[in-house]
């Protein structure tokens, strides 16, 4: 009868640790299914895409992938819904080259835009897989005759404009990523 016992006990035991084993070997050999995603589609648009890089923007679920040409101006932001690629939104990024900007405590990437007397900045979130403008700052000097602020397209003091670049573009918030180029040894190093 003890025989039987400590037979059962080894046998469970075994079982267990069999267990255990195989189900660290299957999660370690899985690769997410985004990064495949991800790699294949940066593959295919190697001419398109010079730039890109991944970063979660609202810290949930999968990350995006934020891709731009040679020039940098702006960049095409998308994500994974039901295993497929998705188009999320531009991010305006004029003046950054192959930099981006994010808000780690607004979650959000900073955007901006300048040109004659003139600058605009942006500010983008994440909601139900699309990027949105959460906050939009201008600073129009109008070549030196006119100073004016506008705040989400509303015309505004310095005062409050001063009060929303601080909320949305606090430097100590601000964590800058370099973007890779889009190579085949980038990607592998990506993506695995």
């Amino acid at each position: 009868m003890k025989m039987k016992k400590r037979y059962k006990v080894i046998i469970t035991t075994m079982l267990m640790l069999l267990t255990l084993l195989f189900a660290g070997l299957s999660a370690q050999a899985a690769t997410p299914k985004w990064k495949k995603v991800y790699k294949n589609f940066l593959q295919r648009n190697e001419d398109t895409y010079e730039y890109y890089f991944v970063l979660n923007i609202d810290g949930k679920g999968t990350p995006e992938l934020i891709v731009s040409d040679d020039l940098c101006w702006s960049y095409r932001v998308y994500t994974i819904v039901g295993n497929k690629i998705k188009y999320a939104g531009r991010v305006e990024n004029q003046g950054m080259g192959s930099r981006a900007r994010y808000n780690k405590v607004r979650k959000g990437i900073c955007g901006s835009w300048a040109g004659a007397g003139c600058t605009e900045s942006f500010f983008y979130t994440m909601s139900k897989n699309r990027l949105r403008t959460k906050g939009y700052l201008l600073y129009d000097n109008n070549h030196g005759k006119r100073i004016r602020y506008k705040v989400n397209y509303k015309a505004c003091s310095a005062k409050t404009m001063k009060k929303y670049l601080n909320y949305y573009f606090k430097e100590k918030n601000i964590r800058e990523y370099r973007c890779k180029i889009n190579s085949w040894s980038n990607r592998k190093k990506s993506f695995g």
